[in-house]
């Protein structure tokens, strides 16, 4: 996690040319590219994550906090994160994420038309509710930019509707609430692991 902002020096090293991409970059993971999400607001991101390009375990991932950055950023770039690791370790065939996956694509297809709003704000895409069921049913959509955006959608969708769970203590379906649990404990245990490594931590984190 690199801070950044008034005061800061702040350093990034690039070590692939796919870890260089605009502030406005969105992608679709794959191991040959790496995925960039942001938390954006009126006044610029607040927070943004970087995936490895050579896949998980195969490089660093990244959580930058910038200036614009609230309490809701970590939690907000971490559920990023953990949908992205859990639809990787489904994708291997793990039974755990991949029971994870279907409970969020239940809910994905229940909110289609908030998906498809959420992804064609951030990527400029022109999507519908046809095109996230199309993705859900098939895959694909047969066409690589709508593709993007609706994972996209799915992402922005995910990490917001977690950010209204810890709030709230309520999942936005009954379906995501496992998942939601895991995520939770994966965020206490990696809280845990830094009082036990005599990290300082502030109060706001």
């Amino acid at each position: 996690i690199v801070p950044a902002g008034d005061g800061w020096d702040v350093e990034i090293v690039a070590f692939e040319p796919t870890q260089i991409k605009s502030v406005d970059n969105v992608g679709t993971f794959n191991p040959n590219d790496a995925r960039i999400y942001q938390q954006r607001m009126d006044r610029g991101p607040r927070g943004s994550l970087a995936l490895p390009a050579g896949g998980f375990g195969n490089g660093d991932t990244i959580i930058r906090l910038y200036e614009t950055a609230d309490l809701s950023t970590v939690i907000h770039e971490s559920a990023h994160y953990f949908l992205s690791v859990m639809q990787d370790l489904a994708s291997k065939g793990e039974a755990s994420a991949s029971s994870g996956v279907k409970e969020a694509a239940f809910w994905w297809r229940e909110n289609a038309a908030a998906v498809a709003k959420d992804g064609q704000k951030v990527t400029g895409t022109v999507i519908t509710e046809t095109d996230v069921l199309a993705v859900l049913d098939n895959g694909t959509t047969g066409d690589v930019a709508k593709d993007a955006a609706v994972d996209v959608g799915q992402q922005e969708q995910f990490a917001r509707g977690f950010e209204a769970y810890l709030m709230e203590g309520k999942a936005p379906s009954a379906e995501l609430r496992s998942a939601f649990e895991k995520f939770r404990a994966w965020l206490i245990a990696v809280y845990r692991s830094l009082v036990n490594l005599n990290v300082k931590v502030s109060d706001d984190i």
